[in-house]
């Protein structure tokens, strides 16, 4: 596994499906997903939970909303990858997203990349 994406939810039921239906439809399959839900008290993992069909999808819960910090290290602490995308759990990707980070970090031999959200 190469990529680990790292979202992080805090009551989020209205928007994470929309966030994992965009994975599904991403070209790039050499990933997993690790939701964290940050002690969230709505629909947010029955919304998310839908998708374990159809995405490499691991579910963390935290007991307590923490903030995006703490719900992030543990993401982190969970992924199998070498390498790390965020994701907002209120965003969705274009399908090349994950490819055109991963060949923007290996053609710079950077440490970090990032990019920018459409509207």
């Amino acid at each position: 596994m190469e990529t680990s994406i790292v979202i992080t939810a805090y009551n989020r039921e209205k928007f994470i499906i929309s966030c994992l239906e965009s994975l599904t439809k991403i070209e790039y399959r050499d990933f997993e997903v690790i939701l964290v839900d940050d002690g969230s008290t709505d629909d947010t993992v029955r919304n998310a939970e839908k998708f374990n069909q159809s995405l490499p999808l691991k579910i963390l819960r935290l007991a307590t909303n923490q903030g995006i910090c703490a719900a992030r290290n543990a993401g982190v602490s969970a992924c199998a990858a070498e390498h790390i995308i965020y994701i907002d759990s209120d965003s969705e990707v274009y399908s090349n997203w994950p490819s055109a980070l991963i060949k923007a970090l290996n053609d710079s031999q950077a440490d970090v990349v990032s990019g920018s959200v459409k509207d």
